[in-house]
């Protein structure tokens, strides 16, 4: 995780992500509760046995900085993967350090960079752009401004995945910019959107691959999912007991059924992240990179 001392609004990334939401506090303000936002959440994640280590930020003044998992992931095989982005102050947030930390301390085997694709205006925003299955080694994008196809494909070449693409759309008709807002796959089940998916044969693929790869479906309306419950993720703390991570909002959008099927197989815990989901567009999910490696 990375503590976000510059944290802002990014008038970037706007026009792509219609969860971002302006504010008339000051600049100031922002930041000083993105910070207690931040250190609440690493606190509460402790607090659960999670192994968590936080970067600090640069000096420069990069407003997304907390949302590091756009940039970077690993994979139980060792790839670490560097990723296109589709806002230019946002590429500032890729640094050397960081990755040669996590190369020297964990157990990578190889450095695979799709920067390059920048300069052709593809992008693929990381474990934002796509929802990962490591278990089933499948790989799933819905296409965007900040999702491309062309990179996608070259992704899962790359990494030796079966990829799966669709067009999902939030109630406006916009194409909903991340995956992860919209799909969250765990080891025993997925949270997805399924009428986002405007394509029925896209939408009985998705299903049908979910299902086939062993995974109970959950799922969620559009309220929901503009509430955030996607954008979660499961992480095994040091007792390798399964944890459900998502925010207040999200899991307050939640009904009592959805929450006894997902504490059937992991133990839900929140965080209260509320002026980051409004200001930054992203939510629980999109702070934490997972190390898979």
């Amino acid at each position: 995780m990375l503590k976000p001392n510059n944290f802002g609004y990014n008038f970037e990334t706007k026009s792509t992500n219609s969860f971002q939401n302006k504010t008339k506090e000051s600049k100031i303000i922002i930041k000083e509760k993105a910070i207690e936002e931040f250190n609440s959440m690493v606190e509460t994640l402790k607090n659960n046995k999670i192994n968590i280590e936080v970067f600090n930020d640069k000096v420069e003044k990069l407003p997304d900085s907390v949302f590091m998992n756009n940039w970077i992931s690993t994979f139980p095989d060792g790839k670490l993967i560097i990723y296109p982005i589709f806002s230019e102050i946002r590429r500032k947030e890729k640094r050397v350090d960081l990755v040669n930390k996590i190369v020297e301390k964990y157990n990578i085997s190889e450095f695979i960079d799709l920067s390059y694709f920048e300069s052709k205006e593809h992008y693929l925003e990381g474990t934002g752009s796509v929802v990962f299955d490591y278990d089933n080694k499948i790989a799933y994008a819905c296409l965007s401004e900040r999702t491309n196809e062309t990179v996608f494909n070259e992704l899962c070449r790359l990494i030796g995945y079966q990829g799966f693409v669709f067009n999902a759309e939030n109630l406006d008709g916009k194409s909903i910019y991340h995956t992860n807002v919209m799909m969250s796959i765990t080891k025993h089940f997925a949270i997805v959107c399924l009428e986002s998916i405007n394509d029925p044969l896209d939408r009985s693929m998705i299903k049908l691959s979910l299902e086939q790869s062993g995974k109970k479906i959950i799922e969620i309306n559009f309220d929901q999912l503009n509430k955030f419950s996607g954008n979660s993720l499961e992480v095994f703390n040091q007792d390798n007991e399964s944890l459900f991570i998502l925010s207040s909002t999200a899991e307050s959008s939640l009904s009592t059924e959805q929450k006894m099927k997902i504490s059937e197989q992991s133990r839900i815990v929140t965080v209260n992240i509320p002026l980051i989901e409004k200001i930054g567009g992203g939510s629980a999910r999109c702070m934490m990179t997972s190390l898979n490696c």
